[in-house]
């Protein structure tokens, strides 16, 4: 299963890449936004070129749990994304990806990663904890399974 991750921001959009089966998330590319119809494209063509069939969006989520105006105008914005595109969005938890995405590109030895963008960078930090939480899911239902 191919999974396609976003980090919605205001000017740009960092995308990521993974295949759950395997678990490992890697930065794709950065769409610089244009319009609706440009962005929701340039969408539309990674998924197809991807051949993904998940579409992960990271959300912000504060502190104390709540949505607050960013949390709730990117999950309007996502879901807007998911109906134009005919399916369905998983909305995944994004707090602290772009900061572990920093640490890791300035950790990095190689001259390449650390040119790497870091809204792709941080989208590839959202579908690894996304894929480590559906792996965390399929180790209980198999423990679950076996009692």
């Amino acid at each position: 299963m191919r999974v396609l991750c976003l980090d919605l921001g205001e000017r740009r959009i960092g995308v990521a890449c993974g295949d759950a089966r395997v678990g490992i998330a890697t930065p794709l590319t950065t769409i610089q936004r244009r319009s609706w119809r440009q962005d929701s494209a340039a969408v539309r063509r990674l998924l197809t070129e991807q051949q993904a069939d998940t579409l992960v969006v990271g959300l912000p989520v504060s502190l104390d749990g709540a949505l607050h105006y960013q949390g709730e105008r990117i999950k309007k914005e996502g879901e807007r994304l998911g109906k134009s595109l005919g399916m369905p969005v998983v909305f995944w938890d994004e707090r602290f990806s772009t900061v572990i995405a920093e640490e890791r590109l300035q950790a990095s030895p190689t001259r390449a990663r650390r040119k790497a963008p870091l809204d792709a960078a941080a989208a590839a930090v959202i579908l690894e904890t996304y894929f480590a939480a559906q792996r965390e899911v399929g180790c209980s239902s198999r423990r679950a399974e076996r009692e």
